[in-house]
């Protein structure tokens, strides 16, 4: 019998989201969002709209796109610094969980619609 989703999320001490730049240069993924408002650490491909954020907040770990030599290297690098990475996610936390919250999204769309 699997577990729901959410406690597999809630288990995990890293998240390896690999997901292609040319694909995710402007955008992000609802799993990304989950991930910030959980404080878990990420691993996330250079180029892409996460790799941004997970670099100006320190909050995981770039991989150069379709290199598993990048991979297993960051990964390496990552243990000995998983600790310091997990403080400063958990840190953010709360301020992701507000900004990913539904009603913070509504609230901004219902913006948006009044300044037309």
């Amino acid at each position: 019998m699997s577990r729901p989703t959410c406690n597999w999320l809630r288990d995990a001490d890293v998240l390896l989201l690999l997901y292609r730049p040319e694909t995710y240069k402007e955008r992000t993924s609802g799993v990304f969002c989950e991930a910030l408002s959980a404080g878990k650490p990420l691993i996330v491909s250079e180029g892409s709209l996460m790799a941004r954020q997970v670099s100006r907040e320190r909050i995981g770990w770039l991989v150069r796109d379709r290199h598993p030599e990048s991979i297993a290297a960051v990964i390496r690098r990552a243990l000995p610094e998983l600790n310091f990475v997990a403080t400063r996610c958990m840190e953010l936390m709360d301020r992701y969980g507000k900004m990913f919250h539904p009603d913070t999204i509504v609230a901004k769309l219902l913006s948006l619609a009044e300044r037309e």
